[in-house]
């Protein structure tokens, strides 16, 4: 409605092209085809057009008394003839017809010739006929209106599904009602002065609204007062919805270019999702949003922003999005139609989901912001396809690419902060190195995959054999670490006994019955009492190991605990 309760006086030049041919016909044209002397002259007896042979005619006239200007003062009521006696060396009489019209008076003469009448009659025709064309090219329809606003002619094509007849010798108002606007305003059928593309809405025969372009111009009788209007008329409905829709359409895309941004101008791909579904429920006016991952498990909340997420969404946002993995989920309204469910997708799979969603006294989503929408969800998928490749970088820079245990490197970088905070709480913890016994045998007698199977099996046993707050990590080659929280000594040697058992999941790789494989571990407690460093704590840990291997392999070794500094 609010195109409805629109401006209804905006400039525009074709409806004033239009009230020009219909206010002012075309002197020159006729001045120029009239076979005799022709001549418009204004109010004032200013001449403005003539033909060829008007010399002597308005000659003539002027030496009157008063003049050209005398005659136009004393213009007034329908057209006359008189007789027109032309000066020497002429001396002949033209018969002048003079035509009062709304700007001045037209000067028609002839020599007394029988067809003087039928050659005015048909310029005129032919004037007519050249300004009716010219109406209804330039407009949708043309009419006149009386002194009580009622229509007395109306073009032939109607107006807004009303034939001619249905609305000749009706109130304008009446049949064409305004929609909205100024009440105060008068309309522009009854309108007192010249109007210029006066936009209206008014209602169509079928009761659709309608937007009107109006030129009119006021009607006066002979003693100047106002008798009526007449004017054009231009249906701009369907060009006025094509300007809304380009409008909306331009207005969305700014809204997208919007959440674009809050992605590229945020290094951490998080938190430009974060931005990104902030702006998204800014854009679309919507109380609360929220995003979903799709993993292996399943969909699991990766950001949310706004108003509490409504109870039953999760399961719509999961079920709408999770389908047959193809990416093609079918987006829909839940509930209320203030509900926008939409799965994300990268190289035609879903690998996310994203739900919008308005509050009760809020109106229901259009079909633009549905397609919008979609749009919009098109540029989450992509951004969690970029998150999911960062933190698989991420993870091969922080993990072995053989075992997927934690690398050296990562390794000693979080013992560097887990020392840290078991220093600042009191609590003990526990270094252990373990060593594979007879390892380069099986590479040597039965090949490095032979020698990648044991790395991979003794990995995935050591994995399980710890706790979630525990870290496990190839250091390198047949070399692996442990890191054992609020370990002290005797909890220590317990799980590194347990661990001397694993060597029965590897015994059936070993290269021979006289070669089995097995493990030398060594463990260094680390005491938050005493001051002691990340590499002093390897080295003690280190030293263990090598100490149980030079006892005989397959045995512990616990580090002698650190001297007070």
């Amino acid at each position: 409605m609010a195109a409805i309760l629109s401006s209804r006086r905006r400039r525009s030049t074709l409806p004033s092209r239009a009230l020009q041919a219909l206010s002012q016909p075309r002197y020159p044209e006729l001045c120029r085809r009239f076979p005799g002397p022709a001549a418009f002259i204004d109010r004032d007896g200013h001449v403005r057009d003539v033909n060829d042979a008007a010399a002597m005619m308005l000659d003539a006239l002027e030496r009157r008394p008063g003049g050209l200007a005398a005659l136009a003062a004393a213009a007034g009521g329908p057209a006359r003839f008189e007789w027109l006696d032309l000066p020497q060396p002429e001396s002949r009489r033209l018969e002048l017809a003079v035509v009062p019209v709304a700007e001045g008076l037209l000067l028609l003469a002839r020599d007394r010739d029988p067809a003087f009448a039928e050659n005015l009659s048909g310029a005129l025709a032919e004037s007519r006929a050249r300004y009716k064309e010219l109406v209804e090219i330039s407009s949708d329809f043309a009419w006149e209106t009386d002194a009580k606003g009622i229509f007395v002619f109306v073009s032939p094509r109607g107006a807004l599904g009303h034939s001619p007849r249905e609305l000749i010798g009706r109130m304008a108002g009446d049949i064409l009602p305004e929609i909205g606007g100024d009440a105060s305003a008068p309309s522009p059928f009854v309108a007192r002065s010249r109007l210029d593309d006066a936009q209206v809405w008014v209602q169509r025969r079928d009761g659709e609204p309608a937007l009107l372009s109006i030129a009119a111009v006021a009607i006066v009788d002979a003693r100047g007062e106002w008798c009526g209007t007449r004017g054009v008329a231009r249906d701009l409905t369907d060009m006025n919805e094509r300007e809304t829709a380009l409008a909306a359409a331009e207005h969305r895309d700014r809204l997208l270019a919007h959440v674009l941004r809050s992605f590229v101008e945020n290094d951490d791909p998080s938190a430009g999702l974060s931005a990104a579904l902030r702006a998204s429920v800014r854009s679309f006016g919507a109380a609360g949003g929220s995003l979903w991952r799709r993993e292996a498990a399943g969909f699991t909340p990766a950001v949310s922003y706004g108003a509490e997420l409504p109870d039953d969404l999760v399961v719509d946002a999961l079920a709408s999005s999770d389908g047959d993995g193809d990416g093609e989920a079918a987006m829909a309204t839940r509930g209320d139609g203030r509900r926008l469910v939409l799965a994300t997708t990268f190289r035609h799979l879903a690998n996310g989901a994203i739900a919008l969603w308005r509050a009760p006294t809020e109106p229901a989503w259009d079909a633009g912001d549905i397609l919008f929408f979609a749009r919009v969800a098109a540029q989450f998928g992509l951004a969690l396809a970029q998150l999911d490749s960062q933190q698989e970088l991420e993870r091969q820079a922080r993990t072995d690419g053989l075992t997927g245990l934690l690398n050296r490197r990562s390794f000693l970088g979080e013992i560097e902060s887990r020392l840290a905070s078991a220093t600042r709480t009191g609590r003990p913890a526990a270094l252990v190195y373990v060593d594979l016994d007879n390892f380069k045998p099986v590479n040597d007698r039965h090949g490095h995959a032979q020698g990648d199977a044991v790395l991979k099996t003794l990995a995935d046993r050591l994995r399980r054999s710890v706790r979630t707050s525990d870290l496990v990590a190839r250091l390198g080659g047949d070399e692996f670490a442990l890191w054992l929280e609020e370990a002290d000594m005797r909890g220590a040697e317990v799980k590194g006994k347990g661990l001397l058992a694993l060597r029965a999941d590897i015994d059936a790789f070993s290269a021979a019955p006289d070669l089995p494989l097995g493990l030398s571990i060594g463990i260094a407690v680390f005491d938050p009492n005493l001051r002691e460093t990340v590499s002093q704590l390897i080295e003690r840990a280190d030293a263990a190991m090598y100490a149980a291997k030079r006892g005989g392999k397959g045995r512990l070794a616990m580090a002698p605990p650190r001297a007070a500094a």
